[in-house]
């Protein structure tokens, strides 16, 4: 199913495919040959992990080197709990080998107030072991429709606190947090979220469900428009910087994800660099007035049908049990 759902014949080209799990990605033991599927059919694969699984490892950098050259592991650095179980020396190795390999990727830091004590020390461990210092996400509280910020810090004491990484990533998402995106988004037709297991696909984190990517005979495209339903764009290092808000001038990719290291290399290859550098308005078409118009009303119709088919299913639930 994943070769025919996921070739570029169906899909309509390369595309860049980032694999994340609700819990660890690379746990389910399939999780080796989905990704060689994946690059097999020529697509770019991002795979998040917490770099903890060796004998993943292991059987994925077993790849030819064509392969690995369009892979990139994004690590979550998960420090304190790395040092707690004594795995960060695993950890470190871990990365090392994905560098030593050909294979590009990032080390991220999640902030959470419980790592104010160590911030000098991440720091200095992370330049030490991966070549340079760690990115910096911005966190956010998902237990809140609104997607508050995640610390007991107030904004000023949050940016003091973790801007001394110097990391591109954490200054974007910083300068797009809690800022509700209200131009016409190409998220659902440049860019789809699929739920792997059940084959359903999403315009977006939080969009109208389009399809299923292992029925459908055709992959079916419907932007998001004017009508984003999230209170800002959290995944907006990826979405906003490959390009799907074409009028907003944003980083690219490279610069949420890169580092020079002290000896001159770089956590991405040129293959990798090359892809990250990509806009997505620059290889597919951007619509007129009249096409942006009929998207959005599209959209509004389909959320009203669908709010009020479970209306009526919830009436009906309510008529059996009274």
């Amino acid at each position: 199913m994943i070769d025919r759902a996921f070739s570029m014949e169906n899909l309509g080209g390369q595309c860049i495919i980032n694999l994340c799990g609700s819990g660890e990605t690379l746990l389910p033991p399939e999780m080796p040959s989905i990704i060689r599927s994946l690059l097999n059919a020529g697509h770019i694969v991002m795979v998040v992990t917490n770099g903890t699984l060796r004998d993943r490892f292991d059987e994925i950098l077993g790849f030819p080197g064509d392969l690995l050259a369009r892979l990139f592991f994004k690590f979550s650095f998960h420090y304190a709990e790395l040092k707690e179980r004594h795995l960060l020396e695993s950890f470190t190795n871990i990365v090392r080998g994905v560098k030593k390999t050909g294979c590009s990727f990032t080390v991220e830091l999640t902030p959470d107030d419980s790592y104010l004590p160590f911030r000098d020390e991440i720091l200095k461990e992370s330049a030490e072991r991966f070549g340079a210092p760690c990115h910096v996400t911005v966190v956010r509280d998902e237990r809140s429709k609104d997607l508050p910020l995640m610390t007991k810090l107030n904004y000023g004491q949050f940016v003091e606190a973790w801007q001394g990484f110097k990391s591109d990533l954490f200054a974007f998402k910083w300068s797009i947090f809690a800022r509700r995106r209200k131009e016409f988004c190409y998220a659902g037709d440049w860019s789809l979220n699929v739920d792997l297991a059940s084959g359903n696909y999403y315009q977006c984190n939080k969009g109208l469900r389009l399809g299923n990517i292992y029925k459908d005979d055709t992959v079916r495209f419907r932007p998001i428009g004017n009508n984003c339903e999230l209170p800002y764009c959290f995944n907006g290092h990826a979405y906003l910087c490959f390009g799907v808000i074409p009028e907003l001038i944003t980083p690219d990719y490279v610069s949420m994800r890169n580092r020079i290291c002290s000896d001159g290399t770089e956590w991405l290859s040129e293959t990798i660099g090359d892809a990250f550098r990509s806009r997505l308005y620059d290889n597919n078409e951007i619509r007129g007035l009249l096409r942006r118009l009929v998207a959005n009303v599209e959209n509004t119709m389909l959320r009203s049908r669908i709010y009020a088919r479970m209306k009526k299913l919830w009436r009906k639930h309510e008529n059996r049990n009274t």
